[in-house]
């Protein structure tokens, strides 16, 4: 009988997200400060990051197309490696039509080849659990899942609903990691 292991990690996403690991596989989570003072931990065994939002939109988006897509992930090349499992919380859609997204505007769009660019940097999880995920309705987000998966990356979560989206089994390793992840900041979850 497989025993299961689960972590809440309830600030991460500003909603809830859940690993479940099956008992006694490791977990290496390391504390990394970016900056001048980046200390890398060497690890042994591969690692899980939870890197919160992610919003490419805005300011974001005009300094990619002024100095180059991998702007915003200069800062992290190197912090983990291809064994490692790195999850992000995408706030915002990639719509089949892209309409950038003002100064203080609150309804994110992304272009579709910034996709690219989170993949080269390593992300392998993106969760739509969040309040940005139907920005642009329920269309754009079934595009952006179907461009995740063509692009190799997984999704989980949905904007404010618990669906067959919002769990996810993630090959770890020799394990695997179950992730449940619910956007339970504008909404009863208990229903």
């Amino acid at each position: 009988m497989t025993r299961y292991i689960a972590f809440s990690l309830i600030p991460v996403f500003l909603g809830c997200v859940l690993l479940f690991m099956e008992y006694g596989s490791p977990l290496v989570f390391e504390q990394v400060t970016i900056g001048e003072t980046t200390e890398i931990l060497e690890k042994k065994t591969p690692a899980i990051y939870l890197t919160g939002d992610i919003m490419l939109g805005r300011a974001v988006e005009r300094r990619m197309l002024e100095v180059g897509y991998t702007y915003p992930f200069l800062g992290i090349q190197g912090l983990w490696s291809e064994e490692d499992v790195v999850i992000g919380n995408f706030e915002g859609v990639i719509p089949e039509i892209h309409v950038p997204t003002p100064s203080f505007g609150f309804t994110f769009s992304m272009r579709p080849e910034f996709l690219d660019e989170l993949v080269n940097a390593g992300f392998d999880i993106l969760s739509f659990a969040n309040n940005h995920s139907h920005d642009h309705g329920e269309e754009a987000l079934r595009y952006t899942r179907g461009l995740c998966l063509v692009s190799g990356v997984a999704c989980v979560g949905e904007h404010n609903t618990v669906t067959s989206y919002s769990t996810l089994v993630y090959p770890f390793g020799e394990k695997n990691l179950g992730i449940i992840a619910i956007n339970a900041v504008f909404q009863n979850v208990d229903e």
